[in-house]
């Protein structure tokens, strides 16, 4: 069951600092054009646009519905699912992730 009560537009107003801190992270993965990355809990978007931008195919998902449509909103193709029920398997160059409790991990 989805408990995830996280609202998208307090999370922009009060949390924006995650994404701000995470900026400088995204120059760490040296991404290249066309790569497949994986946003793990990617809140509003706001990271998956970031690295959206650097000419990536991105795929998002959070356990936030508020989260996932601010996400689609960007431009981001995005899902509620969580972290620990992934159907992927080696599809992705990378995965972009902050551990939390509210992507389903225990901290």
């Amino acid at each position: 069951m989805n408990t995830n009560k996280w609202n998208a537009d307090n999370y922009n107003k009060h949390a924006d600092f995650v994404s701000n801190l995470a900026f400088p992270v995204i120059e760490l993965l040296h991404l290249k054009e066309n790569e497949r990355i994986l946003v793990l809990g990617c809140g509003d978007g706001t990271l998956a646009l970031e690295i959206k931008k650097c000419g990536t195919k991105v795929i998002a998902i959070d356990l936030s519905e508020s989260m996932v449509k601010k996400a689609r909103e960007k431009g981001i193709e995005a899902y509620v699912m969580s972290a620990i029920e992934l159907p992927y398997e080696k599809e992705f160059n990378a995965v972009f992730f902050n551990p939390s409790k509210a992507n389903g991990f225990k901290v």
